[in-house]
């Protein structure tokens, strides 16, 4: 990502370099996927929207990152892509040493793109 979204600023400046890169990495990757996004902030970490519909977000803890793809049904749909995933209600949360992977951040953008 060659530069933060402003709406993103203020939350990734409290962030680590390690945390940043993690997050910002991620988000750079769902941009690449999603036709006409807009970065916003929602439920207080960074998101991703397009025609008013929200995509992902992502935010960045201690010990790991989470995604958040906007309800439980993307990650159901998706079952096996995340089986090996820590999740609670509405979240896949990933260790900073093991990533989403492209096809994960694809499926949960793919999901969500098509209800719009």
């Amino acid at each position: 990502m060659k530069k933060v979204p402003i709406a993103w600023s203020e939350y990734v400046k409290q962030l680590d370099a390690a945390k940043q890169k993690a997050l910002l990495d991620t988000m750079d990757m769902a941009l690449g996927m999603i036709n006409d996004p807009e970065c916003v902030m929602s439920y207080g970490v960074p998101t991703i929207k397009s025609n008013d519909t929200y995509i992902i977000a992502a935010g960045a803890y201690k010990n790991f990152l989470s995604l958040y793809p906007f309800g439980n049904d993307a990650i159901e749909a998706n079952q096996p892509l995340f089986a090996h995933n820590d999740k609670s209600k509405g979240a896949v949360r990933f260790s900073y040493s093991l990533l989403p992977k492209t096809e994960q951040i694809k499926a949960i953008v793919q999901f969500n793109s098509d209800k719009q």
